[in-house]
């Protein structure tokens, strides 16, 4: 029998300095560039970066490391498959075994003590929204990849990726520099974008997208049976590309689609579907209308009017 999680000393020291490298310098790192881009200002540059990368990191960690990677929501061409891995790993929460086979782990024991992020694990409230916002992450059970993702292990192409995830993670800063000197054209543009578009854009998306974590387990709509307190928050789904339509995505984990109620925003799903039409992905997995409806609460609300405005 393999160990469904794996304790030891060089994993766990490997856990804290992700922690102190990828979540506490980008916050200082964030505190910083704020107090001289209130002096400096911010060009178009500088927003076009930001939007960019913003949404190139959610790309990656929704649509590839979630809903790809991790449920195999649709199948992908090779390159864009590489493109996912590298896209993902520029956010900076893991190279793509550990995320997926750590959300695995979280969808067999969500919400129970095994589960390692859960609100709930401190009781719920302010300190369980932190723990599982951020601090669950110094230092945690890590789940046995040759148990949840073998399909990621044996791949050689994901694991050579892998090997370089800190080289991505530094090209995801280094971008947004790029994108500013092109369109402000001069040597400040670098900085401003870098710090933009690279620092301050990194801390932001990977608060937004921990919210699933948290929020998503705290407040919100249940709209589907399921056996854990998983959520839906609609303001929240433009900026994690459906990724916030958590409740509904706990009750069909390996559909491409988290909108399943037509007044439900899935831009992911939109994407994936225009690239469908390009032949770069396919075989995008949906559920039927009579399935939905069979997981549908019966005291969910019966219209987009109830849900949508609380949400």
């Amino acid at each position: 029998m393999q160990a469904k999680t794996i304790s030891h000393p060089i994993i766990t020291s490997m856990q804290k300095r992700h922690f102190i490298l990828l979540d506490v310098l980008p916050f200082l790192g964030s505190l910083a560039a704020v107090a001289i881009l209130w002096r400096t200002g911010l060009h178009a540059g500088d927003w076009v970066a930001f939007v960019v990368m913003w949404y190139v990191n959610v790309i990656g960690i929704e649509i590839g490391y979630h809903r790809y990677f991790t449920h195999g929501a649709f199948e992908a061409h090779r390159a864009f498959r590489a493109l996912l891995a590298i896209f993902g790993s520029m956010g900076g929460q893991g190279p793509v075994v550990t995320w997926a086979s750590t959300h695995r782990h979280h969808h067999n024991y969500s919400d129970t003590p095994q589960n390692t992020h859960s609100p709930y694990h401190r009781g719920g409230g302010l300190r369980g929204f932190i723990h599982a916002q951020l601090t669950w992450k110094w230092s945690y059970p890590y789940p046995n990849p040759s148990m949840y993702t073998p399909h990621l292990v044996h791949d050689e192409m994901i694991i050579t990726l892998s090997r370089y995830y800190y080289v991505w993670v530094i090209l995801g800063l280094a971008l947004p520099g790029l994108i500013g000197v092109t369109i402000g054209g001069t040597w400040r543009s670098v900085g401003t974008g870098v710090l933009f578009g690279g620092v301050l854009r990194l801390f932001l998306v990977q608060q937004a997208t921990f919210f699933i974590n948290s929020l998503c387990h705290m407040i919100g709509f249940r709209t589907f049976d399921s056996k854990d307190q998983s959520r839906n928050i609609g303001w929240l789904s433009p900026l994690t590309l459906g990724g916030s339509l958590h409740n509904s995505h706990h009750a069909f984990p390996s559909t491409a689609n988290n909108g399943l109620m037509w007044w439900q925003f899935d831009p992911g799903y939109w994407f994936l579907w225009v690239l469908a039409r390009f032949g770069v992905v396919s075989n995008l997995r949906t559920m039927s209308k009579q399935a939905v409806a069979r997981r549908r609460r019966r005291s969910a609300p019966p219209a987009a009017a109830a849900e949508g405005p609380a949400e």
